[in-house]
């Protein structure tokens, strides 16, 4: 996407004042900022399987860091290579998942 691009759908200043004002006056927002152009192009798209690339930037880590997780909970791993060769490999949703419910610690 080119820069002006993207600089055209972001709001504008006297948009955002006029939202804060509308928020502190207990107004509802006005519709043009009903929605965020932001949220609408990072909508979630269901995938049944991640990268390890996709993983480390979901779980905010290295692609390493992915690596020794998934060793650790002996995941299964798809890969597309003959043995001993490097290539791009996936894991399915339900293994990620999983690793998310156990690795993840409760907010208190």
């Amino acid at each position: 996407m080119p820069a002006n691009r993207a600089l055209e759908q972001l709001p504008s200043y006297d948009s955002i004042f006029k939202a804060r004002l509308a928020l502190k006056a207990g107004k509802p927002l006005p519709a043009e900022r009903q929605t965020s152009p932001v949220k609408s192009q990072t909508a979630h798209i269901h995938q049944d399987f991640f990268s390890f690339g996709e993983l480390a930037h979901r779980w905010r880590c290295s692609r390493g860091t992915v690596y020794n997780r998934l060793r650790l909970v002996n995941a299964k791993v798809l890969d597309f290579s003959p043995r001993g060769r490097r290539s791009r490999k996936a894991v399915s949703l339900k293994t990620v998942l999983e690793i998310e419910n156990r690795l993840s610690k409760p907010l208190r």
